[in-house]
């Protein structure tokens, strides 16, 4: 059967097809490297540092900031805070009014 007419039965696009066909070739056993699990398992330990973080300090913490801080992505950190019950909010956009 040609890759084309596999790609349509499929419903996967050719180029991905004939990447598999390589990998086949190859003796590649896994033809799809990735993992459904992309999160990095945080231990209770950085859950508490995040956690405390958030509440001793004094302004506004980001959680791009904390991330860099513990080598996590901002979105880990987020549902870190969330897990520990804290809730997001926006920043509120400060609005200057002129005189005239």
């Amino acid at each position: 059967m040609k890759s084309t007419r596999i790609s349509k039965v499929l419903n996967v696009p050719l180029r991905t097809i004939q990447v598999w066909i390589k990998k086949i070739e190859n003796n590649v056993e896994r033809l799809n490297p990735q993992s459904n699990n992309f999160s990095k398992q945080v231990d209770e330990e950085t859950k508490m540092n995040i956690e405390t973080e958030m509440k001793t300090s004094s302004r506004m913490i980001s959680t791009r900031s904390l991330g860099a801080k513990y080598t996590l992505s901002h979105i880990v950190v987020l549902n870190v805070l969330v897990e520990k019950g804290f809730k997001y909010k926006m920043p509120e956009k400060k609005l200057y009014f002129n005189r005239r």
